[in-house]
């Protein structure tokens, strides 16, 4: 993992190799996260015999990458960009980021170079996803994605984003349910949404007893729906980098 470091910090290409976290500003990744760096790297090694062994020869090699990326911002476009695009980046499981301003093109280059991702988390400082864009996102984005599993688009100072385009909506549970219920269609694997600080929708799938002529089938009718909670917002002050004194060239 690499955290709380100073971006005036310059890491050698051949000092991280075996990486598998990321979390600091985004002046840093660049030097960090080079391509093939822990990207798809094995555990296999070679015996003497010059045949593959993988964990005492009696277990598979095991798979290396980079699987948690947590970037600080507020992050232009085109440096998140940069940095999802390197090749170290495409076994990232979980993602995080604080973005500038919200771009929809951030989410569509995520579903493109990042298919193995099970959670993402994309925090915006200004702007907002527009209600045409959120209904889009069941049919053109979540194919794609077809390991999500958690999905939080959120806005980093709800106070101040009155102006924001489907902040009504999202903050509307019949229009959310609605649109997540669309969302169903073309992803399995998604199991909670956030759209607003402090609202949480969760998946709840229930076997629903089947009832034919007056009586009670055996047999069940899977359900599914999206149950609402209500609560704090999730700790991503964090995200944003404090001037420290020393900015990029």
């Amino acid at each position: 993992m690499v955290g709380h470091m100073s971006k005036c910090l310059e890491v050698p290409e051949i000092v991280l190799p075996w990486l598998v976290e990321f979390s600091g500003p985004a002046v840093m990744a660049p030097a960090v996260l080079v391509p093939g760096t822990g990207a798809g790297v094995s555990s296999r090694t070679s015996t003497s015999n010059g045949e593959a062994s993988g964990d005492g020869g009696s277990n598979p090699p095991l798979e290396l990458g980079l699987k948690v990326l947590e970037i600080h911002g507020p992050v232009p476009l085109a440096t998140f960009l940069e940095i999802i695009e390197k090749s170290a980046a495409r076994d990232v499981e979980r993602l995080t980021v604080l973005l500038q301003q919200w771009d929809a093109e951030a989410l569509f280059a995520v579903s493109q170079l990042l298919p193995n991702l099970k959670d993402l988390t994309i925090v915006y400082a200004s702007g907002g996803p527009s209600d045409g864009f959120l209904v889009s996102i069941g049919p053109e984005l979540l194919p794609r994605l077809s390991s999500l599993q958690n999905l939080e688009l959120l806005a980093e100072f709800p106070d101040s984003c009155s102006a924001q385009p489907g902040k009504g909506m999202v903050t509307c549970p019949g229009y959310v349910r609605d649109l997540l219920a669309s969302w169903q269609r073309f992803s399995l694997e998604l199991i909670t949404v956030s759209l607003a600080r402090g609202s949480l929708w969760e998946k709840v799938v229930v076997n629903v007893p089947m009832k034919v002529g007056g009586r009670m089938e055996p047999q069940k009718r899977v359900v599914v729906r999206w149950e609402h909670y209500l609560g704090g917002d999730d700790d991503i002050a964090g995200l944003r980098v404090q001037a420290i004194g020393c900015e990029p060239s």
